[in-house]
């Protein structure tokens, strides 16, 4: 653009150079300077608007970033409402997987206690050491009321 601007300056003033060379007469040389800075004035105006249009281009250019900025973000809290509303958190992976593991020992340390139990006692119970691995502290729970009827009954 700036090159542009530069062309066309050179042109005037050798084109006026031209001029006055061609004429000779004062009254040319003067048509010449006001002819020039016409054309100044013209180049002047043509590189404000250019400025003005570089200007405005760059505007809407940070408008439009600044809206996908926003969609962005929009559908990042969308994901994390979804998530939380299913119960699902991005950052709580590992607390999940922690709940689990301690879910996954405390139902077999029931059945561990259980078989124990069942051993110490000399009775068969497979089926409560299955219950006590499915349902963990439910089990236990269960176990423990059905055992302290059965000492009742041996007291009895």
């Amino acid at each position: 653009m700036r090159w542009l601007v530069l062309l066309m300056a050179l042109a005037v003033v050798f084109g006026s150079v031209a001029s006055a060379q061609r004429g000779g007469h004062r009254g040319d040389w003067d048509e010449g300077e006001e002819e020039i800075e016409n054309m100044e004035r013209e180049f002047e105006r043509q590189a404000m608007e250019m400025e003005l249009e570089t200007r405005r281009s760059e505007r809407q250019f940070e408008r439009e970033m600044r809206e996908l900025e926003l969609d962005e973000r929009r559908a990042e809290v969308e994901r994390g409402g979804e998530r939380e509303h299913w119960g699902h958190k991005g950052h709580d992976k590992g607390g999940k997987f922690v709940f689990w593991l301690v879910c996954l020992v405390v139902h077999i340390l029931v059945a561990v206690w259980i078989y124990g139990d069942l051993r110490q006692r000399n009775v068969s119970g497979g089926v409560w050491i299955v219950i006590g691995l499915l349902t963990g502290l439910l089990g236990a729970l269960v176990y423990a009321i059905v055992r302290l009827g059965d000492i009742q009954k041996v007291q009895a």
